[in-house]
């Protein structure tokens, strides 16, 4: 039914600042609230750093156990980084597919990187897919109709 499709990621410096607003927002409240001082710095860096993280494994695919490129066939889903060679994965039923945007949840061995020290602590990616970090518009329009088309199977 569908032949090969590639979805190759590309760093968005505009994607860093879309995930950067939620987390001036909530420091934002945490400095209003009536807070202890030491609370409020602890939770501030909390939020600093995993932000950071997000954003930089996100949409700027600097860390080692960054998802760049998603393959899909009709019988599976293979995920790539830079520094590791493609594995299988799937997709959890939950995602967010829009024409602009899709939030998907992927299952996977856990990535065994060198370069990473987060590699193997998890064995689920989230993946941020938009106009502004896939390097073409033809394959994230095919990708978007196999999750279409992938969610109607799996309800009947």
């Amino acid at each position: 039914m569908f032949n090969q499709t590639n979805v190759k990621l590309r760093p968005s410096y505009a994607l860093a600042g879309i995930l950067t607003i939620p987390l001036v927002a909530a420091t934002v409240l945490l400095i209003i609230h009536a807070v202890p001082l030491a609370l409020k710095l602890l939770l501030i860096s909390l939020l600093f750093v995993a932000g950071a993280y997000y954003v930089a494994k996100i949409a700027l695919l600097c860390l080692g156990n960054a998802i760049t490129q998603v393959s899909i066939s009709d019988k599976q889903i293979l995920i790539q980084g830079k520094h590791w060679e493609p594995i299988d994965a799937y997709i959890e039923g939950r995602n967010f597919v829009n024409r602009h945007c899709c939030i998907i949840t992927l299952n996977h061995a856990p990535i065994i990187d060198t370069n990473s020290v987060f590699s193997a602590l998890t064995s689920k990616s989230h993946l941020i897919l938009t106009s502004l970090n896939v390097e073409c518009s033809n394959s994230f329009r095919r990708f978007r109709v196999f999750l279409s088309l992938g969610t109607h199977k799996q309800d009947i």
